[in-house]
């Protein structure tokens, strides 16, 4: 593992889904129906990225059953942001959706790469796919506002007069109808928002969007997998995480990052629309298969009915072990332990991560705290996991103690832990 002192070994790299009845995604009453994607990445000269996306769209269609009114992309419809890669694009968007489906793309940071002159990247994007980088859309009387990044920055760049125009168009939205749904797109999340948002992510728009609470906006550009319920957010309005067509991303501290980015994804949301109700699934593409419970926004413009706000907390629930659970010594090194442990467990949620105390057994000092993802976005999980830690004294004494950490950070009561000498 190089650098890293700790990893986990994962049974499996299929995408996990709950199992649910696809049926039930299809409400024949909705008013309106779209699909969301993100960072699509598509490349010049690499052809996974368009099966991805062509499967995408197609379980998009299917779900619709006809009546398909968008697929909106939030940022990185590209790679590199060449001609061709976009040509590529629409090519495939109007082959499986047909040229009447609107379309609705908002640049992101990857837009940028093709060259160094951002003005020239931004006539490119409108050349190719014939949007405007910033626009608003009304489709079936919802307004789909998108709103383009000006630069490859990594938060993204929005600036003065682009934050008026958006605040105009919202006023405009409101002005239209206080009550029903306001839909942006944008590639980089709001700070502080859904999962992911930590880094990475734009404070300027949410100076704006705050004093809109029926804005339900949809962003990309972590990869995060929403298995995971903190990828929907409310409190001055409501954040939705998009998911990604190409690979997971995950924070880069924790020990065995090199690992987890490995397993295969593509993930995106169907939204249903029925009046100023909107419920949106998120959907597993390499399955077709949804992934939880659809979210339900009864009421967006009522920030009193919000239900997927911070006070989530406080009833999740916590992750334990069972009874005996213990550490195992598979192999002992003259300056490494490798341990085995059995998967902690958490009431109808999963374990998101698990915290790896060693101390010295002579000085009782902790040495290193550690931590590890557990796939949670994958099938068949091991019902092991296996720990290397390496950088260790000769012949010495050293305390292991490992708690399970649930989706909302919710820590574990009991841990397991055990004192192991190195060889």
């Amino acid at each position: 593992m190089g650098k890293n002192s700790i990893y986990s070994e994962e049974g499996s790299s299929q995408i996990y889904t709950y199992e649910k009845n696809n049926n039930n995604i299809n409400d024949k009453n909705s008013s309106l129906c779209f699909g969301v994607l993100s960072d699509v990445h598509i490349m010049k000269n690499k052809s996974r990225q368009d099966k991805k996306f062509k499967e995408a769209l197609d379980t998009l269609k299917q779900f619709a059953g006809g009546r398909l009114d968008t697929v909106a992309i939030a940022g990185d419809l590209a790679d590199s942001g060449s001609k061709y890669e976009y040509r590529k694009l629409v090519k495939i968007y109007d082959n499986e959706l047909g040229k009447d489906i609107v379309k609705v793309f908002a640049m992101g940071n990857h837009d940028f790469f093709g060259y160094a002159d951002t003005k020239m990247c931004q006539n490119l994007f409108k050349r190719e796919t014939l949007q405007k980088l910033n626009d608003d859309k009304v489709i079936k009387g919802y307004h789909f506002i998108t709103v383009s990044t000006e630069d490859s920055s990594m938060n993204g760049r929005f600036g003065k007069n682009m934050r008026t125009w958006l605040k105009t168009q919202l006023d405009k939205a409101v002005k239209d109808d206080p009550e029903k749904p306001v839909f942006v797109i944008a590639h980089q999340p709001i700070r502080n928002t859904i999962y992911g948002s930590n880094e990475f992510s734009t404070i300027d728009l949410g100076k704006v969007i705050n004093d809109y609470p029926q804005v339900i906006y949809f962003a990309g550009h972590s990869h995060r997998p929403f298995n995971d319920e903190r990828m929907i957010y409310q409190k001055d309005f409501t954040a939705v995480g998009t998911g990604t067509i190409e690979e997971v991303g995950m924070e880069k501290t924790a020990a065995n990052h090199g690992d987890i980015v490995k397993n295969n994804i593509s993930q995106g949301l169907f939204v249903e629309v029925n009046g100023n109700k909107v419920s949106i699934s998120r959907v597993d593409f390499l399955t077709k298969k949804i992934i939880g419970d659809k979210w339900v926004i009864e009421k967006p413009a009522d920030k009193a009915t919000y239900k997927y706000t911070d006070m989530r907390k406080n009833y999740a629930s916590k992750p334990y072990f069972i009874m005996n659970s213990k550490i195992k010594l598979v192999k002992a090194k003259t300056n490494s332990l490798m341990l085995q442990f059995k998967k902690a467990y958490n009431v109808d949620k999963f374990i998101e991560r698990y915290n790896i105390k060693i101390i010295d057994a002579n000085t009782s000092k902790v040495i290193k705290s550690e931590y590890i993802f557990t796939n949670y976005f994958v099938a068949n999980q091991s019902q092991t996991f296996n720990v290397l830690l390496d950088k260790l004294k000769h012949n010495h004494c050293y305390n292991v103690v490992i708690t399970a950490v649930g989706e909302f950070g919710t820590e574990s009561d009991n841990s397991i832990e055990g004192v192991f000498k190195t060889a």
